[in-house]
């Protein structure tokens, strides 16, 4: 559940700050965007509301720009949200499968022993030969 526990655990510890990292910079992008979606839903409420007195509270950068681009920035930006919520997620499930698949080939061993013979045999019950692989892991 804890980014970067399962890399700790396995003594990976250079993998920390790339898992820190990646999932920083994904909620980084979500917290802009947010602000950005606030900003541009408020701006449009505000133009499209008919009421000028509350023109002020309009941010200044919206201020200059037709009601329609501000819309139309606001569903950008609301889908920019999404894809940041999105790959934090994908990011967070990586860091989990890295520690998993990590872990289960810790004891893993690759050595010299490692062999691929054929293996002809004869099956008496079927009265076929037969022609194998033999893949020879470890002693």
């Amino acid at each position: 559940m804890v980014p970067g526990w399962g890399q700790a655990y396995n003594k990976k510890y250079w993998k920390i700050p790339i898992v820190y990292g990646a999932l920083g910079t994904a909620a980084g992008f979500f917290i802009y965007n947010r602000k950005e979606y606030i900003d541009a839903r408020d701006a449009y409420r505000n133009m499209m509301d008919g009421d000028n007195t509350n023109n002020n509270l309009i941010k200044p950068k919206f201020q200059p720009v037709d009601p329609e681009a501000v819309r139309q920035y606001r569903i950008a930006v609301r889908q920019y949200v999404d894809y940041s919520v999105l790959a934090f997620i994908i990011l967070w499930g990586l860091n989990v499968v890295d520690a998993t698949v990590d872990g289960h080939l810790k004891a893993f061993e690759v050595n010299d022993n490692l062999s691929l013979h054929i293996n002809p045999s004869y099956s008496p019950q079927t009265k076929q030969a037969n022609l194998g692989l033999v893949l020879k892991l470890g002693k």
